[in-house]
């Protein structure tokens, strides 16, 4: 059975999964990884169905809808010293969509365990000249990308989706470092959240602004507002586009390659 993948990002997909089967689940517990495949219907292609089954401490049926937002840190019990899954799952959701895929989870309750199923549609075999071709057009497209992110959950989602296109990503978690950061790196694209602490976005904007080694680069603006006010705010201080928390990263990705050939042409 085939199904058009990136391989280190499918290992990413699943890794997290069976790290949070472990992870919640006794010493003396049990963890399934299953297979199978779902016959189209309609006209619809065949996918390939792989689960990941515990025995472990369950998820409160209350959190399931919100269990893969990437600003949710969706604890399996009020057991926080085992840690949240917000990220990992988050992670997970942005990959597999990516690959035209879905997952999802499901429970009967507190200790009574957990099931995370991910769907990816099924293709035809394909060849090793075909994968390498893939991989050489990627690496034409490669620019360095820095995100400027305090929330951990958003800014490693960024980083593995931007990194599945063949981007080379560093992360920064306030404004200092951020500035610190752009200097040292000089990436073509800086994307950067307006509320950081110590030093938000348009004062981040505003510094570079004043460096002449960025004014051919992409400054996007990532926050939760997003009204004409604010945009014009981004605008004015230097971000060349404004895109509103959570990010569409379809949209996000767009904005990238229109100025692609912009950025490689300076």
């Amino acid at each position: 059975m085939w199904a058009y993948v990136d391989s280190t990002r499918f290992f990413q997909i699943f890794g997290n999964l069976l790290d949070n089967a472990l992870k919640f689940s006794q010493p003396d517990g049990t963890i399934w990884v299953d297979f199978s495949v779902i016959p189209g219907e309609n006209g619809s292609g065949s996918v390939a169905a792989l689960s990941v089954r515990d025995t472990g401490i369950g998820i409160d049926p209350t959190i399931l809808p919100e269990l893969f937002e990437p600003f949710t840190q969706a604890d399996r019990s009020l057991d926080r010293s085992r840690g949240g899954l917000g990220l990992g799952l988050s992670v997970v959701k942005s990959l597999v969509e990516l690959h035209g895929g879905n997952v999802e989870a499901s429970s009967r309750g507190i200790n009574l365990g957990a099931e995370f199923k991910v769907t990816l549609p099924v293709c035809e075999e394909i060849t090793t000249l075909d994968n390498e071709l893939e991989i050489i057009e990627a690496a034409k497209k490669s620019l360095k990308i820095l995100v400027i992110e305090d929330n951990e959950d958003s800014a490693v989602s960024l980083q593995a989706v931007l990194e599945h296109f063949g981007h080379e990503v560093s992360i920064a978690k306030n404004g200092i470092l951020g500035v610190e950061t752009a200097k040292k790196l000089e990436p073509h694209v800086i994307i950067c959240d307006i509320g950081l602490p110590e030093m938000d976005g348009f004062a981040v904007a505003q510094e570079l602004s004043k460096d002449s080694k960025f004014t051919r680069s992409i400054l996007i603006a990532l926050t939760g507002y997003g009204s004409q006010e604010d945009r014009q705010l981004a605008l004015k201080a230097g971000f060349k586009c404004h895109l509103t928390k959570p990010v569409d990263f379809e949209i996000l990705i767009a904005e990238i390659d229109r100025y692609f050939d912009e950025v490689l042409s300076n």
